[in-house]
């Protein structure tokens, strides 16, 4: 049974690798699941584990007052849900809209379901398939308020935390934005670095570790950051944009040693000398979050 205690039915529109991992997560969850996919043998793969599996998008919209759109992308959705029978079978429900996407994207799919009376409730999943259900999966949802406080208890069962930021649509797609830019660019970085040690003959078990201890440290001086970004505070001696300006062309030239490129290192040399060239050379460096917040980048 789900963890509001009641069962739900909802629709699952889309069963590539993330959408299979929702619709099997709310089978077992003891909601009342009906699944259409394009290539209808993914829905009978469902159906063996408890979904209803139906041939046509229609039938799927009507079989339930939610339906879960995991699709590639928002223009995928938008051309689907156009098609006047998907429309008429749209009317008055609750959709739930994930794909891949900017707020432009989102908008597209709200411009066409709001006309017809359907509560529009983005959601951006936080989480890898395999981590469907658990209680430190993230899912970030934007739009309709009373979609949300109705459908909680559900969205609930798809993730452990189901953070609401309120009513303007795509807000959920913006902060989704911003945490995978962080989290792509330490994943790359990440890889750079490692090729750097394994090239100079290194053990990479000794990069993982000296690695770890560092990360560690990231929660405390990411808020820190964030404080200074909140409080417009950007003075401060430990540490300084020429700090960063003039140490990155020696650790370029350790990539350059070994025949390597640098491409994320490159970039914090352009952001640190840009900063520098700026004036703002003795500024922690967090003044460049101000830079960029300001266009002055």
């Amino acid at each position: 049974m789900s963890s509001a205690g009641t069962a739900d039915r909802i629709s699952v529109i889309g069963l590539g690798l993330m959408g299979a991992s929702l619709a099997r997560t709310l089978v077992r969850a003891g909601h009342d699941v009906t699944v259409w996919n394009r290539t209808h043998s993914k829905a009978e793969e469902l159906a063996t584990e408890g979904a209803t599996a139906v041939d046509s998008l229609v039938d799927a919209l009507e079989a339930s007052p939610v339906s879960l759109w995991c699709l590639l992308d928002y223009q995928m959705m938008a051309q689907l849900m156009g098609d006047p029978s998907n429309s008429k079978a749209l009317r008055g429900t609750t959709v739930i809209p994930s794909a891949t996407g900017g707020p432009a994207d989102v908008r597209l799919v709200a411009d066409i379901l709001e006309p017809l009376g359907a509560a529009v409730l983005d959601a951006k999943i936080m989480f890898f398939p395999a981590q469907t259900g658990e209680s430190t999966a993230e899912l970030l949802l934007s739009g309709d308020q009373q979609a949300f406080a109705q459908h909680k208890g559900l969205l609930s069962d798809l993730a452990g935390v189901c953070r609401n930021l309120g009513d303007d649509v795509a807000a959920a797609s913006v902060l989704y934005t911003a945490v995978w830019s962080y989290d792509f660019a330490s994943r790359f970085a990440y890889m750079e670095a490692a090729a750097l040690v394994t090239a100079s003959g290194l053990d990479l078990e000794d990069f993982t570790k000296s690695a770890a201890l560092r990360t560690a440290q990231f929660p405390e001086q990411n808020a820190e950051l964030s404080d200074r970004f909140t409080r417009n505070h950007f003075d401060g001696d430990q540490a300084s944009v020429d700090i960063y300006a003039e140490g990155v062309p020696p650790m370029m030239g350790a990539f350059s040693a070994v025949g390597l490129k640098a491409l994320l290192l490159e970039g914090v040399g352009r952001y640190s000398d840009a900063a520098e060239h700026a004036g703002y050379g003795q500024k922690d460096v967090s003044v460049i979050y101000d830079m960029i917040r300001s266009r002055k980048l």
